[in-house]
């Protein structure tokens, strides 16, 4: 009987090749369920609560653009502005975003910290600036200059408002001093008006003298 060496190679490597071919097979079955369980799994799902990282972040916006626009508006176009935002913001609060959008919110406060427009109320805009997240106010979620714009708009304000309180007390401390001055006056008044009465009855009893030594 002769010996094959080819036949003997062939049934050497048969076996050889089941190892490897299950391996590559496993592989290829695990990273299907792994595919699979990713689109299968609600991101929405993955946390219990929402945090900023999930909120739609504002670099689309211009808010620097859209307060230079705002400038060139005359008061009916403003009150429009005004409407839009209002109803947009009040739309999306009743549609109950998945996503929290503060693009609204920042173009109401630059209503409101604008001059000219009919709503204009450094206190309220300073109150809703305040209560933006940190988060919101970062390059995460602002362009550069749409931050610059809202840090410089939070001094402005500060600033403006501590003047507005230095003015009341001012004003209150000169009404006081009016007050004060009415009342120096009044009395002053009052004694010369006395010292009036004294004068014109001493000329009496002088006159009375008079009268009777004749």
């Amino acid at each position: 009987m002769k010996h094959n060496p080819m036949k003997a190679n062939k049934i050497k490597r048969k076996p050889s090749n089941q190892p490897g071919n299950t391996w590559r097979f496993t592989a290829f079955l695990c990273t299907l369920v792994l595919l699979g369980g990713c689109q299968l799994t609600d991101p929405s799902q993955a946390s219990g609560t929402r945090n900023f990282h999930h909120q739609a972040p504002l670099s689309a916006a211009n808010f620097s653009q859209y307060y230079l626009s705002l400038k060139q508006l005359n008061p009916a176009e403003l009150l429009d502005e005004i409407d839009r935002v209002s109803q947009s913001k009040k739309q999306g609060e009743n549609q109950g975003q998945q996503v929290q959008d503060f693009t609204d919110d920042i173009y109401l406060l630059l209503l409101k910290a604008l001059p000219s427009s009919p709503i204009y109320n450094p206190y309220n805009a300073k109150d809703q600036l305040n209560q933006l997240p940190k988060e919101v106010l970062s390059l995460s979620y602002l362009k550069a200059e749409d931050l610059a714009l809202l840090s410089l708009l939070k001094d402005q304000l500060n600033e403006q408002l501590y003047a507005q309180a230095r003015i009341t007390a001012l004003e209150q401390e000169k009404g006081l001093s009016q007050q004060k001055f009415n009342r120096q006056l009044g009395g002053l008044q009052s004694s010369l008006t006395e010292l009036q009465q004294k004068l014109t009855q001493l000329k009496n009893i002088e006159t009375a003298i008079d009268k009777h030594g004749q």
